[in-house]
């Protein structure tokens, strides 16, 4: 009982310190001022991808097997694409980690096919061994090669952390990728910017819903969010030959004020 009691406290103190240091900014540079004063370069951070390998790393053997909140409308956009094309899709992950989820998906289809990702300095560099997927720092290298040209780009609570996320969007948009998928995105009318306050031991693999064998790190970590506006999302893909397919209500993903959270796949209209 004394136990549970600590455990509980000890959950309420760490809810009171992240609660302390979401701030809201007028601009994405304060944001990211406040946030590199604890966290240097956001999430290309060293000591943030370093824990993030070594959660992937020490626990391999248990990712294919690992559900996490992000899968449910990726499985969805996989379907899709099968049951129209009877294949499995060629797909670019835009801040996919170490390509977790490829490992979840070929365990599950019993089946390889390429799936790259997009993701920071920091995390390519540490990834550079790995042979499961290529990993490049920008989405114009992924496309060098005339051979990648992917049917499907998947992001998951990432689009919110860029200083111009709508370029981004634009850009993500232009590549005419069969199916667009976008999962825990931070949506607002209001679109600030807020420093998001965690712990280091919520990052990586599933983010923390299950126990891997890696030491609890309760080093803070703050990064810059913006808030999207998703009318305006939903006009960039108009612009660029989208069509909404569907849209569900997240589960995690929203941050700040009068803030909801999306998954919305989208299809390109040939």
């Amino acid at each position: 009982m004394i136990n549970i009691l600590i455990s509980f406290l000890h959950n309420c103190l760490n809810k009171i310190v992240l609660f302390r240091y979401k701030k809201k900014f007028s601009d994405y540079r304060s944001a990211k001022t406040f946030c590199e004063k604890h966290t240097k370069n956001s999430y290309n951070n060293e000591i943030l991808n370093k824990y993030r390998y070594e959660k992937f790393h020490y626990n391999k053997d248990l990712i294919p097997y690992t559900f996490n909140n992000s899968l449910f409308t990726l499985l969805e956009s996989v379907s899709l694409f099968y049951f129209n094309k009877k294949r499995l899709p060629k797909i670019l992950d835009f801040g996919g980690m170490f390509a977790e989820n490829k490992m979840y998906l070929n365990n599950l289809y019993k089946a390889d096919f390429r799936y790259d990702v997009i993701e920071t300095e920091s995390v390519c560099n540490l990834a550079k061994n790995l042979k499961h997927s290529n990993f490049y720092s920008e989405i114009d290298k992924a496309y060098i090669n005339p051979d990648h040209n992917y049917d499907l780009i998947f992001s998951s609570g990432t689009i919110q952390y860029f200083e111009k996320p709508y370029e981004i969007l634009a850009k993500i948009f232009s590549k005419k990728s069969l199916y667009v998928v976008f999962t825990r995105t931070n949506f607002s009318d209001d679109e600030n910017i807020y420093s998001a306050a965690s712990y280091l031991s919520g990052h990586g693999s599933s983010e923390g819903h299950i126990k891997y064998n890696i030491s609890k790190n309760n080093k803070l970590i703050l990064v810059p969010n913006t808030q999207i506006k998703e009318v305006k999302m939903l006009e960039i893909a108009k612009t660029h030959g989208y069509k909404l397919l569907r849209s569900f209500n997240g589960i995690t993903g929203n941050h700040g004020a009068n803030s909801y959270t999306k998954d919305l796949i989208f299809s390109f209209q040939l």
